[in-house]
């Protein structure tokens, strides 16, 4: 797991499990805009591009 210093800031946490999977848990109850990438599974649903607060994401990209 490696932490991304671009995204992991304020209520959004943002970290890499292994080299093409980039995990988001939005802490806080704003959306936050999701970055590119294929939805491999999310807790909530995703309107508009957008995690929603209290809600976690994983995508499948490159790093």
């Amino acid at each position: 797991m490696n932490w991304d210093p671009d995204l992991n800031r304020g209520q959004l946490l943002a970290f890499w499990r292994g080299g093409y999977v980039l995990v988001l848990v939005n802490t806080g109850t704003d959306p936050v805009p999701l970055p590119e990438g294929e939805i491999m599974v999310a807790s909530e649903a995703l309107p508009g591009g957008e995690l929603p607060g209290e809600a976690a994401v994983w995508l499948h990209r490159e790093p």
